[in-house]
């Protein structure tokens, strides 16, 4: 109702002898003021203006209006009225308030220093929501996205200076570094979480990778019976259980072949038998190449060429000696006849400029074992480690060996050694508890494959060994089996 229109009923009332005061006066509801936001510089005026309203929306006149500015130092009001002179006195973000009858509307009003330039953002309130600038991320094996999250309050004003908590929820796929640098590790999927002060946001992560080769291994479950198998693994798809390879028999010590069509193994025969065997990687085709009655026959290693094989046993005497075999099991040859102590576990390097191999080995004196290379005739040989290492694993461009090194608080590292000696660094550090061993190249010199038990390392549970991969520049640690099955002996296969 208006307000001379209260007024009339008012004064009808008085004429028919009623009592005016039986009609309400009317109440502030809320108070506006306009315009409710302006930008000024310092030293410029603008007026304000305000309204009171009733609740239902009807303007009241005659009531007084008191004016305050709530930051004097940035803007001072004069002249108050129902319209009111401000003044900006300094840079920031002020408010001036109007009350009429207990009811207050404000004005905010940001200032900034010089006539024409930007004023500055208004004061932000508790962070409200996180984004993330992608909705999901896609990465091949081995590459790097950064993301970046931003905060802004119910307002939607941008949050700064709050501290980005970046976490993953499988950080074997995908880690995130502390600044949103994520890492494709391993195929798989996974999510990546930012959060401040509380409020947070994720995101869908999918690695994917697409090798031209397979990691193959041997696995068993227990000793009682000792049953080891061969197995492959695509490390590009995630959902194919293990392949069985080679034939359906306890075998060990597996060998691709350089063009990936046979695999050569260790098989126990029983009676104290045990024999070297070529097949095809169905298990048929099967080629002898040496039975012993000494199970230490193995560390089968093919020529790059695929005619030859190297092996380890102690054929005719108590030490251990390097041999080469054709790989149709004919013209077997004792490379290290009359070297001293034992000599294990051969590599052959790639074909060198001058049509020639060489093979690298353990040589072991006195119990301590070093890296030696030797050409593959079993001449020139040299040392090139230095500490007590064995298993060495010739790098595919010839450059590098990769060997397993022990000694003082050190149970079974992987480390790197010029092929030609000398800088000697460690390759997985200390970035996993408990030994590693078997280091094996990828056919591209990309990754180096190793078994470790470090996941039930310490635990007091029965230790149980896994395949894990290392870039050749020691990063993107990934782990690429899990379960029950203990694996050992990883060898690449191409495709």
């Amino acid at each position: 109702m208006a307000v001379a229109a209260m007024m009339a009923a008012a004064a009808a009332a008085a004429c028919d002898g009623s009592d005016p005061t039986d009609v309400p006066a009317p109440s502030v509801a809320t108070v506006e003021v306009t315009p409710a936001t302006a930008a000024l510089a310092v030293g410029d005026t603008i007026r304000l203006t305000a309204r009171a309203l009733t609740a239902d929306g009807q303007v009241l006149g005659g009531f007084p209006v008191s004016w305050v500015s709530e930051r004097t130092a940035l803007a001072s009001v004069s002249s108050p009225g129902v319209t009111v002179l401000v003044t900006a006195t300094g840079a920031g973000t002020a408010t001036i308030a109007a009350t009429v009858q207990g009811r207050t509307g404000r004005a905010t009003l940001t200032i900034a220093d010089t006539a024409g330039s930007e004023p500055p953002p208004p004061t932000p309130g508790p962070v409200a929501t996180v984004v993330i600038d992608a909705d999901s991320l896609t990465l091949e094996e081995g590459e790097v996205a950064q993301l970046s999250a931003t905060a802004r309050d119910a307002q939607g004003n941008v949050v700064t200076g709050r501290f980005v908590a970046w976490t993953s929820g499988d950080a074997g796929v995908a880690p995130v570094a502390a600044l949103g640098a994520v890492t494709g590790v391993r195929a798989g999927g996974t999510t990546i979480t930012a959060r401040v002060d509380g409020v947070e946001a994720s995101i869908p992560v999918r690695v994917t990778a697409d090798y031209p080769y397979e990691l193959v291994f041997v696995g068993w479950e227990g000793f009682e019976p000792y049953q080891p198998r061969i197995y492959g693994l695509d490390l590009g798809d995630t959902t194919r259980a293990h392949v069985r390879m080679g034939p359906d028999a306890p075998v060990g010590d597996p060998a691709p072949s350089p063009d990936g069509t046979r695999i050569a193994y260790a098989r126990d025969l029983g009676n104290g038998v045990h024999g070297l065997y070529v097949s095809n990687m169905d298990g048929t085709g099967t080629v002898e190449l040496h039975v012993s009655a000494d199970t230490r026959c193995g560390d089968l290693d093919w020529s790059p060429d695929g005619a030859r094989l190297a092996f380890t046993c102690p054929i005719g005497d108590a030490d251990l000696d390097i041999w080469v075999v054709n790989a149709d099991g004919g013209g077997l040859v004792n490379l290290t006849d009359g070297y001293p102590g034992h000599q294990e576990g051969p590599s052959w390097s790639p074909r060198r400029p001058d049509g020639s191999y060489r093979i690298a080995y353990a040589q072991y004196v006195d119990g301590e074992p070093q890296i030696w290379t030797m050409k593959d005739d079993g001449t020139d040989a040299k040392r090139v480690s230095t500490g007590m290492d064995w298993q060495p694993a010739w790098s595919p461009d010839g450059a590098t060996i990769a060997f397993v090194r022990a000694g003082a608080a050190i149970f079974g590292d992987i480390w790197l050694v010029d092929a030609d000696g000398g800088n000697e660094r460690g390759l997985v550090g200390g970035h996993l508890a408990g030994p590693q061993w078997s280091p094996a190249w990828s056919p591209d010199g990309r990754l180096v494959a190793f078994a470790s038990t470090h996941e039930t390392y310490g635990s007091g549970e029965t230790l149980v060994s896994q395949i894990y991969t290392v870039w050749a520049d020691g990063s993107r640690l990934a782990r690429r089996t899990t379960g029950a099955l203990d694996k050992h002996l990883p060898a690449w296969r191409g495709r």
